[in-house]
């Protein structure tokens, strides 16, 4: 049996924005390039190739299946926002925890990608972070893993909400000529006690 995991939804809002964290406790597996070539009925195919065991000879995927699903599994398992998945810009804030070296871009990567059609609709929505993003070991007592938490503002899951009732008009557009108000991120230290006091909160 893995080490326990939870995540904590933070509502309601602050600052106009509504924050989900979550903690993940198994090893990171950064995203590894893709092998390219054709398949029988010569189409073009691009694959995660796996290891091939020496005893059995027989072909082990590539961990990164596993670790993609088991973050799927750890969202899918709860109830999860009516909004999602989101269809605006998201922010996000990763924190690593790996007992060794990291290429900190595709560790990033593997996670956006397990999110997309779960959390948001396209990775590339993903347009800012809340807090300095790192790769870092564990400390004493911590265990691999990762930190994760998402922001998105509040007008958007109120529109998406208007949009899945039939019985409701979606949101007007601005009149022409005038901007949408831009929600604004909390900062660093606002965000990082936001999270810590949830999550003592929701320890048993």
């Amino acid at each position: 049996m893995g080490a326990p995991y939870h995540y904590v939804f933070l509502r309601p809002c602050v600052d106009g924005q509504c924050y989900v964290s979550a903690q993940i406790y198994r090893r990171p597996v950064p995203q590894p390039r893709y092998t390219q070539d054709f398949s029988p009925g010569g189409k073009r195919r691009a694959w995660i190739p796996g290891t091939k065991d020496p005893l059995t000879k027989r072909t082990i995927p590539h961990p990164i299946h596993g670790w993609k699903e088991y973050i799927r599994l750890v969202f899918s398992g709860r109830d999860l926002p009516a909004d999602w998945p989101l269809t605006g810009p998201v922010q996000m804030g990763f924190e690593f925890r790996i007992d060794g070296p990291g290429d900190l871009d595709n560790l990033i990567k593997a996670v956006k990608d397990a999110l997309k059609g779960l959390a948001y609709r396209d990775d590339r929505q993903v347009k800012g972070y809340l807090w300095p993003t790192c790769v870092r070991k564990p400390r004493p007592g911590e265990v691999e893993g990762l930190r994760l938490v998402m922001a998105w503002d509040i007008p958007q899951a109120l529109d998406t909400a208007a949009l899945k009732d039939d019985r409701r008009k979606p949101a007007r557009a601005p009149a022409k000529g005038k901007k949408s108000p831009r929600r604004r991120a909390l900062p660093y230290a606002e965000a990082r006690q936001l999270v810590d006091r949830a999550e003592k909160g929701a320890r048993p």
